[in-house]
């Protein structure tokens, strides 16, 4: 994108150049010795017909083709007038061919200014599926992706973790996910394609912040009986391990799950599944 602006403003510059460079010619074709001269006479005895001519006060200041008031003619007064309407269709078709040129140049600047703006291709591809390499992923350990600017987290659940979610229904909000934000094949307790691995999006459901992964099942400050999760250090929310609110939290509803499927048996593909491929 910062090249598609240097060029537009390369154009631009270009532009304003060529415009100056009319003008001043047509300043300088305009002020010329002789055609100031015309345009003076032009001014001092504008001749609009014959009637008028016959009607004109000699005695008056007349300065036209090298006459002067005592032996200006009529024939040098029409003379005058055609020079005049020479330079004034001049004057005319230069300012045309200027304004032709201005917009012209309006054009080349204006085509890749708002190219400059559009989505570059790695915007769009930030907004397109991400894949995730699962290969070295431990048992315990998460790592966290970028999808849509947010953070995914993906957890390799242990078997202690996941076995102690049936024992915490009483504590949690929406212990079904009734009300959660997932996909329609998210529908057990493990919020999971597969039962140990589990991808949410990383984001509190309360206002925006970044959860932290504390996978370990003991006693913590902000929870006396922690069994694993996740912990918003933001406003104290506090979800399991399946990312699951629980009560007392200020965060409404459980973390979100994003569509994802599995491309192999090492590698996701978030913002993708089957239903959407």
């Amino acid at each position: 994108m910062n090249c598609s602006k240097s060029l537009a403003s390369t154009h631009l510059l270009l532009l304003i150049l060529v415009f100056a460079f009319s003008s001043s010619r047509a300043n300088e074709i305009l002020s010329g010795p002789q055609n100031s001269d015309v345009l003076s006479r032009s001014l001092h005895m504008p001749v609009r017909n014959h009637e008028f001519i016959s009607n004109l006060n000699f005695s008056a200041s007349i300065n036209v083709l090298d006459c002067n008031d005592r032996t200006c003619t009529k024939q040098n007064l029409f003379r005058g007038n055609e020079v005049n309407s020479n330079v004034n269709k001049s004057r005319r078709n230069l300012l045309l061919s200027t304004g032709a040129i201005g917009v012209i140049g309006a054009g080349f600047v204006a085509v890749p200014f708002l190219k400059s703006w559009l989505p570059s291709e790695r915007a769009k591809a930030f907004g397109g599926p991400v894949k995730a390499n699962i290969s070295k992923l431990e048992a315990g350990q998460m790592i966290s992706i970028q999808w849509r600017g947010q953070p995914v987290f993906i957890v390799n659940r242990t078997d202690e973790q996941t076995e102690v979610l049936n024992s915490l229904t009483k504590r949690l909000k929406d212990p079904s996910s009734g009300s959660s934000i997932q996909p329609k094949y998210i529908n057990n307790i493990f919020r999971a394609r597969k039962d140990n691995m589990f991808v949410v999006i990383g984001v509190c459901t309360h206002l925006g912040c970044v959860p932290k992964y504390y996978p370990e099942l003991v006693s913590q400050q902000f929870d006396k009986e922690w069994k694993g999760g996740f912990f918003c250090p933001c406003h104290n929310s506090r979800f399991d391990i399946s990312g699951r609110v629980f009560n007392g939290s200020p965060a409404s509803r459980n973390l979100d799950i994003p569509p994802h499927m599995y491309l192999d048996e090492h590698t996701i593909e978030i913002g993708n599944d089957e239903e959407q491929a």
